[in-house]
């Protein structure tokens, strides 16, 4: 039995949340959603996503801190950032933090699909 691929969204944007769920609900994908690193923490003592898509801008505790906060719990969850910072000094942080890949919003349909494709048991093409 397959079970069905779960991201958690980790964004302050209540639109970019809508957004990215409607995109991925679309292909039979389960999504949780945090406004905030520190409520995603919280959500991940009872549950462990396939993938989580991360804002690094937020209130509370940034995406940096959060990915050092998921290195120091030991996760292993694939993280893919989604984010407006586009500042080389921010992204090179992220990949020594181990994110998997680097989105800079706005992103193209597309290309979120493309990205989050290796981390699901879905097809991702219409």
């Amino acid at each position: 039995m397959c079970m069905r691929t779960n991201i958690l969204i980790v964004d302050d944007s209540y639109t970019n949340r809508v957004l990215f769920r409607a995109i991925l609900e679309d292909f039979d994908i389960e999504v949780s959603e945090a406004h905030n690193a520190v409520k995603a923490l919280e959500m991940l003592n009872n549950m462990n996503p396939t993938l989580i898509l991360l804002d690094m801008c937020m209130p509370v505790m940034s995406g940096v801190d959060f990915l050092k906060e998921l290195k120091l719990r030991g996760k292993q969850i694939p993280v893919i950032v989604v984010s407006v910072l586009d500042d080389q000094m921010f992204i090179d942080e992220a990949y020594e933090l181990g994110v998997r890949d680097y989105l800079v919003k706005p992103v193209e349909v597309d290309e979120l699909l493309r990205h989050i494709a290796p981390y699901t048991e879905t097809e991702l093409i219409h």
